[in-house]
């Protein structure tokens, strides 16, 4: 039986789907949560927490009501879900304006950036010494969403912004004493695999592994980068077992689901955790993906 924290979960509502794709629009709260519990318990697993954070869109381009859903989950399980605030940090300090105003509700664990549809540039939080100080003062992480680099090709409505995983782990360089968790497994960028293997506060979520052969982009695997095309032929299983004999990555990994959007490929919170459990990996290195690595990276709710 596998012990999971889910480092990525959505929690409220995909704003952008339920105004242009209503057939692909999702909510993700309560419910789903115990419903992908129940789920998980009968294929002998127990998913013990998770960090919640909002979709990335929005109908009006702050997070406010956004944020405010997620520290309002419901109290009997609010324990052993970790807040984790979406933020722009391009907005000076109405970034932190914003950020106190949820944590007053709840605190939170640490900050998202969604930088296509906020409109922003990741290292944009070089930039906003007030945000980096809040996060230093309350020891915050960072997770960060990144592309693969196509988006102008195959989401022409998305600004052109630097959300790139060259540009994340450049982040997470600049701010080592702040943990920084890369989304999508830094899109399969050999050079960024490379970096993170060596930058003490830098991390990768596992989401989306799973959607290779499986989500196309004009024909194309949508998760990897250019340079992440051959590891990607590779397959998940295949990926996952380079990430630790070529990279190195056993303590650099943590697990998280791709809920909701995994459905779009057929998937639930139940194949993301299958994939990870039935892998050849060691019962040890499992535990530190699942569970381990997310707790040292500060993800770590009130109670689990």
């Amino acid at each position: 039986m596998a012990s999971v924290f889910d480092a990525t979960r959505l929690w409220g509502i995909d704003h952008w789907a339920k105004e242009n794709k209503p057939e692909w629009v999702h909510f993700s709260g309560v419910d789903e949560w115990h419903h992908a519990q129940k789920d998980l318990c009968q294929r002998g697993h127990e998913i013990r927490g998770a960090a919640i954070m909002p979709f990335p869109s929005t109908p009006d381009g702050t997070f406010l009501s956004a944020n405010s859903y997620v520290a309002k989950a419901s109290p009997g399980i609010q324990k052993n879900l970790a807040p984790i605030y979406a933020v722009r940090p391009d907005c000076g300090a109405q970034a932190v304006d914003e950020l106190a105003t949820a944590d007053e509700l709840h605190p939170s664990v640490g900050i998202k950036l969604w930088p296509y549809l906020g409109k922003f540039n990741l290292d944009d939080l070089l930039l906003n010494d007030e945000l980096l100080g809040y996060l230093r003062r309350y020891k915050k992480s960072v997770l960060m969403h990144v592309g693969n680099g196509r988006e102008r090709a195959t989401r022409p409505l998305f600004p052109d912004v630097r959300a790139t995983p060259d540009i994340a782990v450049k982040c997470a360089i600049a701010l080592d004493d702040i943990p920084v968790v890369i989304g999508h497994v830094a899109r399969l960028c050999p050079k960024t695999l490379d970096l993170v293997r060596e930058v003490p506060n830098a991390y990768l979520d596992l989401s989306g592994l799973t959607s290779l052969g499986r989500w196309k982009e004009n024909g194309e695997d949508g998760l990897p980068v250019a340079d992440g095309k051959v590891l990607a032929s590779l397959g998940p299983y295949g990926v996952l077992d380079r990430l630790i004999t070529e990279f190195g990555l056993e303590d650099k990994l943590v697990f998280g689901s791709t809920w909701p959007f995994c459905s779009w490929w057929g998937l639930d919170v139940t194949d993301d955790v299958d994939f990870l459990d039935k892998s050849d990996l060691s019962a040890s290195i499992k535990h530190k993906i699942f569970w381990e690595n997310a707790l040292i990276c500060g993800l770590r709710p009130e109670v689990l």
